[in-house]
């Protein structure tokens, strides 16, 4: 409505009134879709802190568990994908004039996603996730224990309406820290992916039975719990950004006590001269990312906007050229 009031606003200069009345009701139904949404927000939030804290109340022991699981609509897609692919792939080589390049494309396409078929296998009726006094456990990667843990990271993609949550976890010795390596991250390794060479377990926690929120608090807390560490980790960030960050927490945990950080002053002055000059460096090392990070997102949403101003005003503009 707002558009078109502009466009016609130099042919009915009644129109303005038109285009006024649509960015007044626009802006009207956007305050109230955003007070809605700000309500639900709150409400989610709420839920997640009553069930992290219900959850971790007390010190997990040997025997308690949270089990995540996700469903089998992974699997099930798959496998119409695959059905799919073959059956393209059989009717490109059996027509008349048999179409090689399309054949080629979905027999290759066709191997992808068996590929994915055999690596979800082995979660079929398992949980995806299980979280642990020991560690951590899916059915892919086994279970790894907290000690083998250098980083936990919860990353949330929304698109169009839907949110994609993953959560990772930095395993620099997954080698020998897992208990079980499955023969498709062996394969994958080859060409340089998988687990053994990025070093990161990614495990997909779409419609899961507790909230990504809720299971990434819960193995903070174990972790922390199991290896007194809490620090950041982002797979975005840069190694030089997590390392620093690193050493930032392990810094912050030595001095928390004011009266044992006097004493290691006193006792080992040159010693806490270098730890503090490093901090410094690794604080400016923190800031400096996160500042770059910030800039690059506030480009992109003023390119949006000068986007969505631009597709607006071009009916005007294109009139008076």
């Amino acid at each position: 409505m707002l558009g078109l009031g502009l466009a016609l606003m130099h042919e009915h200069p009644a129109m303005l009134a038109l285009g006024v009345a649509g960015a007044a009701i626009t802006y009207f139904a956007y305050s109230m879709n955003r007070g809605r949404e700000k309500s639900l927000i709150a409400q989610h939030d709420k839920e997640i802190v009553r069930r992290s804290e219900a959850l971790a109340k007390t010190p997990w022991e040997n025997g308690k568990s949270l089990e995540v699981r996700t469903g089998s609509a992974k699997f099930l897609i798959a496998l119409l994908m695959l059905a799919a692919s073959v059956l393209f792939a059989y009717s490109s080589a059996s027509a008349t004039e048999p179409r090689w390049g399309v054949f080629v494309g979905s027999v290759l396409f066709s191997a992808v996603v068996l590929f994915s078929v055999v690596r979800l296998l082995p979660g079929m009726a398992k949980p995806a996730l299980v979280l642990s006094n020991r560690g951590f456990q899916t059915p892919l990667h086994g279970t790894v224990p907290w000690r083998e843990v250098d980083g936990i990271n919860l990353q949330q993609i929304a698109l169009r309406g839907s949110t994609t949550n993953t959560l990772n976890f930095r395993v620099e010795n997954y080698a020998e820290g897992a208990d079980c390596i499955h023969w498709t991250e062996r394969l994958l390794a080859v060409f340089g992916l998988g687990v053994l060479k990025r070093k990161v377990v990614v495990v997909l926690l779409n419609g899961a039975s507790e909230k990504p929120e809720t299971v990434y608090a819960i193995a903070r807390f174990l972790w922390q719990q199991n290896t007194g560490m809490n620090h950041e980790w982002n797979p975005m960030f840069s190694n030089e950004f997590n390392q620093a960050a690193r050493r930032v927490h392990e810094f912050r945990n030595r001095y928390k006590d004011p009266d044992a950080s006097a004493a290691g002053l006193l006792s080992e002055p040159d010693k806490a001269l270098k730890e503090l000059e490093q901090f410094r460096q690794d604080m400016d090392t923190v800031n400096s990312e996160r500042r770059r990070t910030i800039s690059k997102i506030n480009w992109m949403v003023a390119l949006s906007i000068l986007g969505i101003v631009a597709t607006f005003l071009w009916p005007v503009v294109k009139r008076h050229i």
